[in-house]
């Protein structure tokens, strides 16, 4: 019996696969040009299809419920009227980017857009008057949420039981609780975000754990900059939390996490209870948040300028206090930063003197052949008389 080689059957499962990944006859639907409605052009849309939606006002709720792209053009208007969530991204892999978006229902749960799916990107959206500026729903993970500006919503972010999931370079400010929710989430990214006038906190975290905050600037919030309660295993570092009005970090029943390289400049800079953390990195040589020469601690400063690190001694210069900072029993910053002169112009160095110009060859003091070369630079026009003068004196004292 003759056995078939099943070279050809392999291939053309393989075409098959790809077009099933990466449909060659993806097309790009325009809204409202091909239909008249987002939510018509996302029925109509095949996995892989590209809808712009060009800029105008959409009265609908939106729901994606297929691997599309939906791309605002002149930052069309998506508003729900009070009414649900005003954009719900069900399906793996979207992209949602270009768009403003209002007015999501206020029950639980209704928000923005509302993230029930995975691996999405949500990018350069303007969010407002919602519930929830973006919701992150149980079971959500890595998804990307970068350049949006979430802005006067009751909650900016809320990941709820949600895990691997970056906020990038957002604006979250003047939302009527929090910029940051977690709850029960894990395994995040935040960076590079501003964080700014939020009612409550600017991030809370609550039950949830291995969280990376650098970058930020969380400042001016009505409550905390940071608040972490039964939360383990963040790493805060590089952040500038400042003017918070009750404490610029607040840790309840949450231990082993690590805050160094970060300035606190609140007129409460901390507060912990029943926790214990590390305050600190080891001394390592690199550029600071205050522009000094090594990582250690945190800044801690004050706004009327008596913070420990803005009165602290630091007799060796090397940006690091003499002494460590005690916030509580088991949380102490053992290399607080020192803020001393690191942030004004910095002296300009002294010009040398004729002498010290001439010192060349190791000796201590001016020798006959330092002698020489003056007179020579003097005849070849390099130095002037005084100069030469000068270096023949010091050489003279010194014999």
């Amino acid at each position: 019996m003759e056995i078939k080689k099943p070279g050809c059957l392999i291939l053309v499962s393989i075409a098959i696969l790809v077009a099933t990944i990466n449909p060659a006859n993806a097309s790009t639907l325009y809204v409202p040009d091909d239909y008249p409605t987002i939510q018509q052009a996302i029925d109509n849309a095949n996995v892989g299809d590209k809808i712009i939606v060009k800029a105008g006002t959409y009265n609908e709720n939106v729901v994606i419920d297929k691997k599309v792209t939906l791309s605002g053009q002149g930052n069309p208007t998506i508003d729900a009227g009070n009414s649900g969530s005003v954009v719900l991204i069900s399906a793996d892999g979207v992209t949602f980017e270009g768009f403003t978006v209002k007015n999501s229902g206020y029950n639980w749960g209704d928000a923005g857009v509302r993230m029930t799916s995975s691996n999405n990107v949500v990018k350069n959206n303007d969010i407002s008057n919602c519930n929830c500026g973006i919701y992150l729903h149980y079971s959500s993970r890595g998804n990307s949420i970068t350049g949006n500006d979430i802005l006067e919503n009751y909650v900016a972010i809320y990941l709820f039981a949600s895990s691997d999931n970056e906020i990038k370079n957002n604006n979250l400010n003047d939302n009527e609780c929090e910029g940051i929710y977690f709850s029960s989430a894990s395994k995040a990214t935040v960076e590079g975000n501003h964080i700014n006038n939020n009612g409550y906190h600017g991030i809370i975290s609550d039950q949830s754990s291995t969280v990376t905050v650098k970058d930020n600037v969380i400042d001016g919030n009505g409550q905390d900059g940071v608040f972490l309660y039964g939360s383990n295993s963040f790493t805060l570092t590089g952040n500038t939390i400042s003017n918070n009005d009750r404490y610029g970090i607040y840790i309840s029943f949450s231990s082993y996490n690590e805050v160094y390289n970060n300035v606190f400049e609140n007129a409460d800079n901390y507060y912990v209870y029943n926790s214990v953390n590390e305050w600190n990195t080891d001394k390592t040589l690199g550029k600071n948040i205050l522009d000094g020469t090594y990582i250690g601690g945190n800044a801690w400063l004050s706004p009327d300028g008596t913070g420990y690190s803005e009165t602290c001694t630091d007799d060796n210069d090397d940006g690091i206090c003499d002494s460590p900072y005690t916030l509580s029993t088991n949380n102490i910053d053992n290399l607080p930063l020192a803020a001393s002169g690191c942030c004004g112009d910095p002296d300009p160095p002294s010009e040398p003197t004729p002498c010290e110009l001439y010192d060349t060859n190791g000796i201590p003091g001016i020798q006959l052949p330092e002698t020489t070369k003056a007179i020579t630079d003097y005849f070849s026009e390099q130095i002037d008389l005084e100069t030469v003068i000068a270096v023949l004196t010091c050489y003279f004292n010194d014999s």
